[in-house]
């Protein structure tokens, strides 16, 4: 089936969010209670100097986080369903201000923890043993001594990254709402808009004229925003690196490996692998573009399949694909896998 809008799409083809929240009434509920225990967290400073103390801390700053997350993944959802809705941006934009509260209440533990010597910072685990539950995440904020700077300096991070970092919606609201790609018809007579979510399929047409009208068309309008785009990934870029600078990294290739704990050799592994296997990606070129009998390989036919088969399947038939691949890993597997 193809569906004009989601209104159209079976209720059992739809996430199920209420395991989240049931109605509207619910998620602001969350949220208020929410917003209250955020406020608790900066009655724990100097928490780092008392392992009981920081125990509850940490419960209270994780049970935050939980209760955070919860609302954040309902709010994007929903807005993700049908993008520019006010009331989906609104909500979406609730969740964003409130992870800020977050971030401003417990921007005194970070910088506290670091002040700690390596002998104050051990002591704390032997005092109080619940705290080995909390162990790697420590370790991981411990090891960022050389770069958190003090409490007020934190708090001014998170206020300017929190107001200036939406480069990302933007966009994708441009891309996948704003923009009017045109349509195209096909062979059978019938009309289609042309839309970032239909654009790979539309490219595996046979027919090159559609290939080629869908490609243009969507990249066309893409380009006529291209100045914009550009200025978004400036500041964006512009952001980082001052924020790199401000917290004593050499770059931001520096911070982001740092911040996933690699060294620049794995990268430096991974492009020379790259660089040396080139030409296995040109050899499928070619040999793709001989197998499809074409003169020339455009951007526009990389999407063209290789095989025969115009079957096309149910999302049952597929679920039970997919479960019978899976059927090696074991039962309990495969009751989470379905879930």
């Amino acid at each position: 089936m193809e569906y004009k809008s989601r209104n159209d799409v079976p209720e059992k083809y739809k996430w199920d969010l209420s395991d989240f929240f049931k109605n509207e009434e619910e998620f602001n509920k969350s949220l208020n209670e929410t917003k209250k225990l955020i406020k608790k967290l900066s009655s724990y400073k100097g928490c780092t100097k008392d392992a009981k103390k920081l125990y509850e801390y940490l419960n209270l700053d994780f049970e935050c986080v939980r209760l955070w997350e919860n609302l954040y993944v309902y709010s994007y959802l929903i807005h993700d369903q049908e993008l520019g809705i006010d009331e989906s941006v609104a909500r979406k934009d609730k969740t964003i201000k409130l992870m800020n509260e977050l971030e401003i209440n417990s921007a005194f533990f970070v910088p506290e923890l670091l002040k700690l010597d390596y002998e104050d910072y051990e002591s704390l685990f032997k005092s109080d043993e619940r705290l080995q539950e909390f162990r790697i995440y420590l370790d991981e904020i411990f090891r960022e001594k050389e770069h958190v700077l003090t409490e007020d300096e934190e708090k001014i991070i998170s206020e300017l990254t929190n107001s200036m970092n939406n480069f990302s919606d933007m966009s994708s609201n441009l891309l996948n709402k704003l923009h009017d790609y045109g349509t195209v018809v096909l062979e059978d007579g019938k009309e289609v808009t042309i839309a970032t979510n239909n654009y790979r399929k539309l490219l595996k047409n046979k027919n090159e004229d559609i290939r080629k009208k869908v490609y243009k068309s969507l990249n066309k309008k893409v380009d006529e925003y291209s100045s914009m785009n550009a200025m978004f990934l400036n500041s964006y870029v512009n952001m980082n690196c001052s924020i790199a600078k401000i917290r004593k990294f050499d770059s931001t290739w520096n911070q982001t490996l740092f911040g996933l704990n690699l060294s620049n050799k794995v990268f430096e592994s991974l492009i020379n692998a790259t660089e040396k296997n080139v030409g296995v990606l040109q050899k499928f070129y070619r040999l793709k573009k001989k197998v499809l009998k074409l003169d020339k390989l455009h951007m526009y036919d990389s999407a063209l399949q290789l095989t025969k088969s115009n079957k096309e399947y149910t999302i049952e038939e597929a679920q039970e694909l997919l479960l019978n691949v899976i059927k090696p890993l074991g039962e309990d597997y495969i009751n989470h896998f379905k879930k």
